[in-house]
């Protein structure tokens, strides 16, 4: 089981992880409209300066994190699968399994 997982918008489905480049991946317009599509379900979602938050009330260590560079992913750990295929549902977005490298998509 992994507790780490990559989320992104693909521009089209993704076969395998070997299929994720920047050429493949929509960019979300700023963090704060991610994080404003996470509370649309997660509405306890909260964030600091640095981006690191943590997504409630689904796993309360369930850490969230942006990177101030890079609007093409966000990170997820210490969450469980469940909790990222509904989160992949319910937002149209798809995630990276960073432990067994298989894709997580909304459907």
């Amino acid at each position: 089981m992994s507790y780490d997982y990559i989320v992104f918008r693909p521009a089209h489905r993704l076969a395998s992880h070997q299929d994720i480049d920047e050429s493949t991946l929509v960019p979300f317009t700023s963090h704060e409209e991610t994080l404003i599509l996470l509370r649309r379900i997660y509405p306890n979602t909260s964030l600091d300066k640095e981006g690191f938050g943590y997504l409630e009330p689904i796993a309360l260590m369930g850490e969230l994190q942006f990177s101030p560079d890079d609007n093409l992913t966000f990170h997820l750990a210490y969450i469980e699968r469940p909790d990222v295929q509904e989160l992949c549902r319910a937002l149209d977005l798809t995630a990276l399994d960073c432990q067994t490298l298989e894709l997580i998509h909304p459907v």
